[in-house]
């Protein structure tokens, strides 16, 4: 249960998550996130 707990920790937080294993909409949910809010923040920072 621990090393669950340490990978679900890690996906938001670290780059070493395999993603070749697990739900894939999950992974392709994590990894555009950040995208999509630094798209969105970077026009309301230019004032």
């Amino acid at each position: 249960m621990e090393q669950t707990r340490k990978r679900r920790f890690a996906l938001g937080r670290r780059g070493d998550v395999d993603m070749t294993e697990g739900s894939i909409p999950k992974h392709i949910i994590a990894f555009a996130f950040p995208l999509l809010v630094g798209n969105m923040w970077d026009p309301s920072s230019i004032c």
